[in-house]
């Protein structure tokens, strides 16, 4: 197997990639030393330091690499700082890469949170590159940039109505694994979905009991959350809302063979063990 690299290695889907990829060589790319922690002792992976505001790094963090994963966080920039880094993957002679995308790249008219996703994902069509662009329809782990709320009881999204097939990030992992291993990836548009669609009433209520504390719902933007954030999944959430039923596919069952996890999987096995004061204090998100 051709060396992997890994761009977003300490993020919510990248540090299960690195954990995932054991056996594999493995190289992450990251512009501080924290990027170093994916590596826990680990022989195969190494740490190189890169960084996607700087395209005269990437080059040469990039050479040698067959396959490469991209899972950047949402960012005025997030679209330029993807590009960059398949502008020089093509470069390199890079095969195939492996992006973590959203459902609402495929929305128009183009809502905000999906502008640096439908930037790299033209790029990447455009590119000489094969790819597998990995669509969540909603994610699980978005509720862990919440946990000190979770903490006193209450989590916030604009919702007012709305339902979602959300996936756990470690799903997200595996199918993600799966393509940068295969000899053949399956490649293209892997929408993908957890197994139900719940709304996010039913989503507090599960987890209420899947952590053991009470757990409330509030249909508002987070207090905390800075304004540009706040805007764009207000508008992303406003298209949920529009588009009626939420979709759901087997994807995942058929290219893990197992059915993705549940709420409930999800809360106890994620979110309970992170609400201790010593584990939030120490999560990076």
């Amino acid at each position: 197997m051709g060396l992997i690299a890994v761009i977003g290695g300490t993020g919510k889907v990248g540090r299960h990639v690195v954990a995932g990829l054991r056996g594999a060589p493995v190289r992450v790319l990251s512009r501080t030393d924290q990027g170093a922690s994916t590596q826990n002792g680990r022989q195969d992976v190494e740490f190189v330091r890169a960084d996607l505001d700087d395209p005269s790094t990437l080059n040469s963090a990039l050479e040698g690499v067959d396959r490469l994963f991209i899972a950047t966080p949402y960012h005025p920039q997030q679209g330029e700082r993807e590009c960059a880094a398949i502008k020089a993957a093509e470069a390199v002679g890079i095969k195939h890469v492996v992006k973590i995308s959203s459902y609402s790249a495929g929305i128009e008219p183009e809502v905000p949170i999906s502008r640096g996703h439908k930037m790299a994902e033209r790029a990447l069509r455009a590119s000489s590159m094969s790819w597998s662009f990995l669509r969540p329809d909603w994610w699980f782990d978005n509720m862990l940039l919440q946990l000190q709320s979770i903490r006193d009881g209450k989590f916030f999204f604009p919702a007012h109505g709305a339902q979602v097939t959300a996936i756990d990030a470690r799903d997200l992992a595996d199918v993600a694994i799966a393509e940068l291993r295969a000899v053949r990836p399956y490649g293209g548009v892997l929408s993908l979905t957890g197994p139900e669609t719940l709304g996010l009433d039913a989503i507090a209520a599960r987890l209420s009991v899947a952590i053991g504390r009470p757990l409330s719902f509030v249909d508002d933007v987070s207090p905390v959350w800075p304004p540009i954030y706040a805007q764009a999944v207000e508008k992303l959430f406003v298209h949920y809302r529009e588009r009626g039923s939420a979709p759901f596919t087997h994807t995942v069952s058929e290219l893990l063979g197992r059915a993705p996890r549940s709420i409930d999987q999800f809360g106890k096995e994620v979110l309970a063990p992170l609400l201790s004061a010593e584990q939030l204090a120490s999560f990076k998100a």
